[in-house]
């Protein structure tokens, strides 16, 4: 981006701001707010009424912010609901199994970690940090925000992102992708088994919101030995019940129906 593109991208989030002062302004009061000239401030309010940002106030008096930051408001405002959602059971997940737990979102076909707690098992996971990214084949708490995708929409995915090699437990065809996920629409978890890192394992599970949309997903992740055939079994089921749970706090009440997601 040139040094006079990035210049124009701050003046009009300037601009932007100045609403949060007065929700109705004319042009000379923008450009008085932000400091640009009045035919810079007319050429920036052009551009954003074109993206839905800002539109003319009713009875042509000024502009005012349009839809398109009110869709952004109510993204931002679904990701702090969904935190609000899922800290209290991924705080007790860690506790009742000692291992980490996550939160993660899809954000751009990516699942980006949102909230972690370590559990209190000497060895730590490192893998996925907060605020860290994973393509969404990789790992348990990824695959797990794919629960309610088509098979359609699972292969479109793969044809914009690949499915890149992390070990050689990796997932590197859709055909068992899809296998993986109908298992996930079907018994409502999924189990990673070294595919992000050798050695490491994970149980995820998404979560839902009233619309039946899969908003985030949970996890346990830890080293192999603890995903034993001893202990696989009570990890599937905290964190099945930790997402259930997250999922009604969020006003989920039926059950996802593998069949629409075909």
């Amino acid at each position: 981006m040139t040094d006079d593109a990035v210049r124009s991208v701050s003046r009009a989030l300037c601009i932007m701001e100045a609403f949060l002062e007065k929700p109705v302004a004319t042009l000379s009061e923008l450009a008085a707010a932000t400091g640009v000239s009045k035919t810079t401030c007319h050429r920036l309010l052009n551009t954003l009424i074109s993206a839905h940002y800002v539109v003319r106030a009713p009875h042509g008096v000024g502009y005012q912010l349009g839809g398109k930051v009110i869709a952004l408001g109510q993204a931002c405002m679904a990701q702090v609901d969904v935190f609000r959602a899922t800290r209290p059971h991924i705080v007790e997940l860690a506790r009742r199994t000692g291992d980490t737990a996550f939160m993660c979102i899809n954000d751009d076909d990516e699942a980006l970690c949102l909230d972690r707690v370590d559990g209190k098992h000497e060895v730590r996971v490192f893998i996925l940090h907060l605020g860290g990214r994973q393509p969404l084949h990789v790992g348990a708490a990824p695959l797990a925000l794919l629960a309610d995708k088509t098979d359609d929409e699972l292969a479109e995915l793969v044809r914009r992102r690949g499915l890149a090699r992390y070990t050689p437990y990796t997932i590197i065809d859709l055909k068992h992708l899809i296998a993986a996920v109908e298992h996930l629409r079907q018994e409502g978890y999924v189990v990673s088994w070294e595919d992000a890192t050798i050695g490491v394992a994970a149980v995820g599970a998404p979560v839902f919101d009233h619309t039946d949309r899969v908003v985030a997903s949970i996890s346990v992740s830890g080293i192999l030995p603890r995903f034993g055939p001893d202990r696989l079994p009570l990890l599937i089921e905290a964190v099945k019940e930790a997402a259930a749970n997250a999922s009604r706090d969020l006003g989920h009440s039926r059950t996802t129906s593998s069949e629409q997601r075909r």
